[in-house]
């Protein structure tokens, strides 16, 4: 299973949501290797310029903090290849390869679920 400290680091300098992260996985064999390579010398083979910056930039700090807050807030991280991942979230087309989970994250694979996505301050229009 993928480490999650290095999956949060990749997420990082590549960027949530980007269908980049997938592309690049075809080169690797799992998110390990892709950590691995970015942090190399040989870093540049694989990705940009940009990429390798914000590697650099990136720090333990960060990462600790979103790992801490999640830990103090009872929110589950479920990287790709967890075990407990939602099976139809894995057949999409660039899945979240990271979910942040309030609650029972074991209801995720449930034959029905409710989910809601938006904005923290809505707006007048969506009152």
């Amino acid at each position: 299973m993928t480490d999650i400290y290095k999956l949060i680091f990749l997420i990082s300098c590549i960027g949530a949501g980007k269908p980049r992260l997938w592309e690049l996985a075809q080169d690797f064999d799992c998110f390990e290797d892709m950590y691995n390579a970015l942090v190399s010398d040989n870093a540049s083979a694989y990705f940009t310029p940009a990429e390798i910056t914000a590697a650099r930039r990136t720090s333990d700090k960060h990462i600790n903090a979103v790992t801490d807050y999640c830990s103090q807030h009872n929110i589950t991280m479920l990287a790709y290849d967890d075990d407990r991942y939602p099976a139809r979230l894995r057949r999409i087309i660039n899945p979240p390869a990271l979910l942040f989970c309030k609650g029972n994250a074991d209801i995720l694979n449930d034959e029905i679920i409710l989910s809601v996505v938006g904005a923290r301050n809505i707006s007048s229009y969506t009152e």
